[in-house]
């Protein structure tokens, strides 16, 4: 059966073969707090038909009108100032102009939310295992072969291998300071 998942007030319907997808979005929208709701339905609705009547020659749409003032509003909400437009909001285009809109209004709206987002990018660079160190810059030296001296010889790290840990020496181009391999530091650095 599928799934009906509100968040906020904003509903999205899943198949059953996306229930997992489903639990996902419901449980990070409940740790972040927003009122959410996943239920079995008999069937998922059809899309209202929202596409409104054409708006005659030389009349502006309504519409159109209060979705860019939506639109803008929320930017300027952001920070984001938006040059004055070319033609009035609302002003009707070309079928051309409609069919681009479209395109680009539907791949908009199949990015995923910001939260979910980011969220791909926190657990990435969490997977990374980086490491930070905290060192007394007059404590730094790069070798002539690259690597980074702390002023105790050369960086040490632990790298995973087939899940046990092995010794190996970190080396640095100047231009390359940090590692993107997941590590563990062997021997501290002085702070």
């Amino acid at each position: 059966m599928p799934l009906a998942l509100n968040i906020d007030s904003n509903i999205s319907y899943y198949e059953e073969n996306q229930a997992n997808e489903a639990m996902k979005r419901f449980w990070l929208a409940k740790q972040d707090g927003q009122q959410a709701e996943l239920k079995r339905i008999d069937r998922i609705p059809e899309p209202p038909d929202d596409e409104p009547d054409p708006t005659p020659a030389g009349v502006v749409s309504d519409i159109a009108v209060e979705r860019v003032r939506r639109h803008e509003q929320a930017l300027l909400d952001r920070g984001i100032a938006l040059p004055p437009p070319i033609y009035a909001p609302g002003t009707k285009v070309v079928q051309l102009g409609l069919d681009n809109f479209r395109t680009s209004r539907k791949a908009w709206e199949d990015l995923p939310e910001t939260v979910a987002g980011l969220r791909g990018v926190y657990e990435a660079v969490q997977a990374e295992e980086r490491v930070d160190f905290t060192v007394r810059v007059r404590d730094l030296r790069m070798l002539d072969d690259g690597t980074l001296d702390f002023g105790e010889g050369p960086i040490t790290w632990r790298t995973r291998v087939s899940g046990r840990w092995s010794a190996a020496t970190q080396r640095y181009s100047p231009g390359a300071v940090s590692s993107s391999r997941p590590s563990t530091p062997t021997s501290a650095a002085r702070s």
